[in-house]
């Protein structure tokens, strides 16, 4: 047995009768893992003297089932694809070693490799096992296994893990989303909305990503906390019933900050941790052990279980999810140097220059208790997390761990930064993949009626959501449910927003357009080769593209150049018969 495997879950699923009975030996184990040996017997051989090939898969069910058992969730199988590579015999020794490969929120798949002593591949699925992971009802027969009776398809049931440890399931890990933020640097896509009410890849809104994660991860108890102009944002997420976050126990609260006692005074938050500090009660009225701390303005996909894990594996403080990222975009991030075990030994926030490439994704895991005691002591007068708390934990001698993450993860707290998000999702193989069935991004979804092209229309490249009508040419563009694009008009590189109306032979060229503005017949947005800088913000508008504001009137025949910005509810009578040079903003 290895010195990682927990004892008490190593004698549980070793006492397998099955496993038993087949004379293997369970090594390592752990939740999604196994390695399991087995001495091929002479009555475990077929007729022409080699090892049975119903030998061979046993060992690789019974190391599977290890593995799987070890979630203490009932499995089962969907299909197994085996392919066999050579011929084994009595006398040779079998090693059955089994990883997930992937885990959704109902369906995991594994690979399983047998190997002879020597190391010659016996048996190696051509495609992996896809495990569907089924609700359970339960009765305790042994209590140091809890076996389920019988299962139903297609939902999910989690139990607390009898071996010592935990498992992560819904109740172990309280969320809390930081959804309060101005971010300025989107200019007037977030005059009227915060950032993560933004709407993302025409359909969803940002706050989407980090909602369907958890739920996704078996986290049901999840707060999300909010400030700055929170009704668009309080809208969209209602009681939470798109991501299954309406239950009785548990499920999705949205948090906002109060006064304490009438006459209060300077009740705001003033940073991310102050958010936190905001809502302790919750954190300690709550009866999970981990506070996961995650940033409602980034677009990603991720299992936090495996984080959860590695945090309670590590015996981490606090453990940040971080990733690689260009040496010429770290002023943009929190910057960590880690040890070669993973141990954080430095963190700077957003510096100009520094040695490391590994940024935090402001995703925090941390121990409730030191939260709570480090939020209402030593850091009481700290309000940032990447500011304060984490040097300020770090040079307290706690234990900071880095998880990296290699997967797609988008900050798109600029413009430049939200239009190439959009636009990555047009490749042909995007980075992003919102259609994959195991990994469902939910959202609350309007009733509209499918998109609609028109006899004349021209799409080549674009994301058309649900209500759409094209009677134009669009190339390469997000549109949002029901937008129209008139006869004679051209939507080029551009994202639009719900309800825009474009008149006939208008011209949309690298643009953001918020929702219910009207172009009017013939104008032009995004005109010219003038490319200077927004005058009113010119390190973060300068790359030609232009921002029109929620509500907007563009009268026919107006001419609006690059790196301009259109406030929201401009009226056209204030634009008529004018052009905006490039770099205004009105």
């Amino acid at each position: 047995m290895f010195p990682q495997t927990n004892p008490l879950l190593y004698e549980t699923l070793q006492a397998d009768p099955f496993t038993r009975f087949l004379g293997a030996t369970l090594e390592e184990v752990s939740p999604g893992y196994a390695r399991m040996r087995l001495a091929v017997r002479p009555e475990l051989a077929g007729p022409q003297g080699v090892t049975h090939g119903g030998t061979v898969f046993a060992l690789a069910e019974a190391a599977l089932a290890a593995a799987t058992h070890a979630y203490n969730v009932v499995h089962l199988a969907l299909n197994i694809n085996i392919t066999f590579h050579q011929a084994t015999r009595p006398g040779d020794t079998l090693i059955a070693e089994v990883q997930e490969q992937r885990a959704g929120g109902r369906t995991a798949s594994y690979q399983v490799t047998v190997t002879d002593q020597g190391g010659g591949a016996s048996l190696l699925p051509a495609s992996a096992w896809s495990i569907e992971r089924s609700r359970c009802l339960s009765h305790r027969s042994n209590p140091a296994f809890p076996f389920l009776s019988y299962t139903v398809r297609l939902a999910r049931f989690n139990l607390r893990t009898p071996f010592g440890g935990r498992r992560m399931a819904t109740r172990s890990a309280l969320a809390l989303i930081l959804a309060g933020g101005a971010s300025p640097g989107l200019s007037v896509l977030t005059a009227l909305r915060a950032e993560a009410a933004l709407p993302f890849a025409g359909k969803y809104r940002i706050i989407d990503f980090p909602l369907s994660n958890c739920v996704n991860s078996e986290i049901y108890d999840v707060g999300v906390l909010t400030q700055y102009q929170p009704r668009s944002l309080n809208e969209h997420v209602g009681n939470g019933r798109p991501w299954d976050l309406d239950r009785s126990a548990g499920g999705l609260r949205l948090l906002q900050p109060y006064q304490s006692y009438p006459g209060q005074s300077g009740v705001w938050q003033e940073g991310t941790a102050d958010a936190v500090r905001f809502h302790l009660d919750i954190i300690q009225e709550a009866d999970q052990e981990l506070v996961l701390v995650l940033a409602g303005d980034h677009i990603y996909k991720m299992d936090y279980r495996p984080m959860l894990r590695s945090h309670l594996e590590r015996r981490a403080d606090v453990t940040i999810a971080v990733r690689a990222v260009n040496p010429y975009e770290t002023h943009r991030f929190g910057m960590l140097t880690t040890d070669p075990d993973g141990r954080v030994t430095r963190f700077q926030e957003k510096p100009r220059r520094t040695r490391s490439t590994l940024a935090s994704m402001g995703i925090y895991v941390f121990s409730r208790e030191l939260l709570v005691n480090w939020l209402t002591r030593d850091g009481r007068s700290q309000r940032d997390f990447g500011h304060e708390v984490i040097p300020g934990l770090l040079e307290n001698g706690k234990r900071l761990f880095g998880y990296n993450i290699l997967s797609y993860w988008a900050d798109v707290g600029n413009v430049q930064a939200y239009w190439e998000a959009n636009m990555a999702l047009l490749a042909e193989t995007p980075a992003l993949d919102l259609y994959d069935s195991e990994w469902v991004i939910h959202t609350r979804s309007e009733e509209r009626p499918p998109a609609l092209l028109g006899a004349e229309a021209q799409v080549d490249g674009n994301l058309l959501s649900d209500g759409c009508r094209v009677d134009g040419r669009v190339v390469r563009s997000v549109l949002s449910p029901g937008v129209y694009v008139a006869p004679g008009a051209v939507v080029r590189d551009s994202v639009i927003f719900t309800d825009t109306v474009i008149g006939p032979g208008a011209v949309i060229d690298r643009a953001i357009v918020d929702k219910e503005v009207h172009i009017g017949e013939g104008a032009c947005v995004g005109e010219g080769e003038d490319n200077s800088p927004n005058r009113d913000m010119p390190n973060r508008l300068n790359t030609g593209i232009t921002v029109i504001g929620k509500g907007a009137h563009i009268p026919a025949g107006t001419i609006v150049g690059r790196n301009c910005v259109i406030r929201p509810f401009l009226k056209a009578k204030q634009l008529e018969g004018k052009t905006v040079p490039s770099g205004t903003t009105l």
